[in-house]
């Protein structure tokens, strides 16, 4: 188990310097921010430069916005990533505590 793991939140270029010491990456595709593709692309770069898996980010995106307008938001090269469609924030809660608990290989307590 990891000691100490951050998430960094996509807001602007500035987090770039953050995902060399960053465990875990959740980005929000739901309204297609062109930064936010900026930054996974970022991250996939720096996995590859170091022979990583690209195992070290969440995708998440709400069902709210309609599924055609979802897909056309979502880029082409992340439509193949697994992502986390939610429809209610409880539901998005419930699917990202999962997912985090897997990625750390956590017990669930529940």
């Amino acid at each position: 188990m990891k000691d100490h793991w951050q998430i960094c939140a996509l807001c602007c270029g500035k987090y770039c310097t953050l995902f060399d010491s960053s465990d875990l990456l959740i980005a929000d595709l739901t309204f297609g921010n062109r930064n936010v593709y900026h930054e996974i692309g970022y991250l996939m770069g720096l996995n590859r430069g170091k022979w990583l898996e690209q195992d070290n980010f969440i995708l998440i995106a709400s069902k709210n916005t309609g599924d055609d307008e979802l897909e056309k938001d979502i880029g082409f090269n992340l439509k193949s990533w697994q992502q986390l469609r939610f429809e209610s924030t409880r539901q998005l809660e419930e699917d990202l505590t999962e997912s985090v608990e897997t990625y750390y290989k956590l017990n669930s307590a529940k």
